[in-house]
């Protein structure tokens, strides 16, 4: 999924540079199936090509693209293909994830007005990883402790490793994507060996996975409405009063 939204926003914002929407969009759309097709269709790479077709459209026909509408198109047409790939995990683990990163993250960083890269980073990580929990205890019966912080390491790393990747004239270029990959592995090892870095919690009750992603969607309704209210209030001040 990370892979097509770098690879297509990379390619259509160059094609754009010398051609119009349309013969951009075409082009752009066209080589991220092409990626799809030669990965498999797995489940996340599905919805993100969907998604990114979603945004590619909106630009090309003016209008403002909806992540929203987008994930909820995705869901619809992978389950209306498949409708048992909403047991898979990846499917799970895919949607939780962007729904993590599109609109728990969002709405709770401008709610604490988080400020600075690093904490940002910090935030961003650890919203998809309350958000991802339960799926993930759910399929593997575990939890991964050290997850947040790994994440710190290995996500910013990640557009390193598909320009290298995707850029491939010789040994010199393929060879940080390698060294990522290998510290990646590495970190992950050194890991495992620290206390406590896995815990096993078995499969959670579903009455309890419902209640928890329902607080979750509650605690996030509430801080809208408040940023509502003081946007709604901040509009106040700026308009003259007349008369």
């Amino acid at each position: 999924g990370l892979h097509i939204s770098l690879i297509g926003l990379f390619v259509y914002s160059l094609i754009r540079k010398k051609l119009k929407f349309i013969p951009a969009a075409f082009f752009s759309i066209s080589i991220i199936l092409l990626f799809s097709m030669m990965t498999g269709f797995g489940v996340a790479t599905v919805r993100a090509t969907i998604m990114f077709i979603m945004k590619i459209l909106g630009e090309v026909l003016g209008r403002k693209n909806d992540r929203l509408n987008s994930i909820s198109l995705a869901l619809l047409l992978i389950a209306c293909s498949n409708p048992m790939a909403i047991i898979n995990s990846g499917f799970q683990m895919s949607f939780m994830a962007i729904l993590g990163a599109n609109f728990v993250w969002k709405i709770t960083e401008k709610f604490m007005d988080i400020k600075g890269k690093m904490w940002s980073a910090f935030g961003f990580s650890l919203c998809i990883t309350i958000v991802m929990n339960p799926i993930i205890a759910w399929n593997y019966y575990q939890i991964p402790m050290y997850s947040v912080l790994l994440n710190l390491i290995i996500v910013p790393l990640m557009g390193i490793v598909i320009a290298s990747g995707f850029v491939i004239i010789g040994k010199i270029t393929i060879l940080p994507a390698c060294l990522i990959i290998k510290m990646y592995g590495l970190l992950c090892t050194i890991v495992e060996h620290i206390p406590f870095y896995n815990v096993i919690c078995g499969k959670p009750n579903v009455i309890v996975v419902i209640v928890y992603y329902f607080t979750i969607a509650g605690m996030c309704i509430v801080m809208k409405i408040y940023l509502k209210k003081n946007e709604d209030k901040e509009s106040k001040k700026i308009i003259p009063k007349t008369g």
